[in-house]
């Protein structure tokens, strides 16, 4: 219990302290919500995942990941297309839940999370952060799966 204290007093109320500082900013100046949303989406996660997918090093170990991510999203797809059909939605209502499901904003919040807690104590050995490097490497193989999938997949069934 004192382990999952630490890690939400010092990993997860910092991440909802920069969510409400940033709610705090939306009021006070008028921000636009679309060019800030074209810079993160042409700029900023692009950079992000070229320099990652730079300066790591990819073991075989990490295609079980990519194994993992086919297999969740074969799932999702399965699993969506029952609710629909069960629900009996049509093919506009059902490409729209199929997106939902299979498709999450790992992204925004998954690196941030995971550099917050495999970046302090209790992951830090000897001053040094062992699991971090891993970590991020698996996430960043997530982000790129799933966005490459979403822009691709998820187009596709937005069109239908």
């Amino acid at each position: 219990m004192a382990i999952f204290l630490h890690i939400l007093a010092n990993n997860i109320v910092p991440v909802f302290i920069l969510i409400a500082f940033g709610y705090m900013i939306s009021k006070k100046f008028d921000l636009n919500v679309f060019t800030l949303s074209k810079l993160n989406f042409y700029l900023f996660i692009p950079g992000f995942i070229f320099y990652n997918l730079y300066c790591t090093n990819l073991s075989a170990e990490m295609f079980k990941i990519l194994f993992f991510c086919i297999l969740y999203l074969v799932f999702n797809d399965i699993t969506a297309r029952i609710i629909a059909k069960t629900r009996k939605y049509d093919i506009g209502q059902t490409s729209a839940f199929k997106n939902s499901i299979m498709f999450n904003n790992t992204g925004n919040i998954g690196v941030s999370l995971i550099t917050l807690i495999f970046g302090s104590a209790p992951f830090v050995v000897n001053g040094k952060t062992p699991y971090l490097n891993e970590a991020l490497t698996v996430q960043i193989m997530i982000l790129v799966f799933t966005n490459v999938t979403m822009y691709t997949i998820g187009f596709y069934n937005a069109g239908k």
